[in-house]
């Protein structure tokens, strides 16, 4: 392998751990993303659940 190639060889191997960089920090956000959607989901079923025993309530008392 002559210079070129190894400068070459560099590049490319400076290129993906930039990318490699980039895609842990996207998987990062990726996950907070997550966990903000599941503490949103678990916050609706729970106000769902008591607006259905609201519910059964006010039809016991009909």
């Amino acid at each position: 392998m002559n210079i070129v190639e190894l400068e070459q060889l560099e590049a490319k191997i400076d290129t993906l751990i930039q990318r490699c960089h980039q895609l842990h920090q996207q998987n990062q956000q990726l996950k907070q993303k997550n966990l903000d959607l599941e503490k949103k989901t678990q916050a609706a079923k729970e106000r769902i659940e008591a607006m259905i025993v609201r519910i059964k309530r006010m039809e016991a008392h009909l």
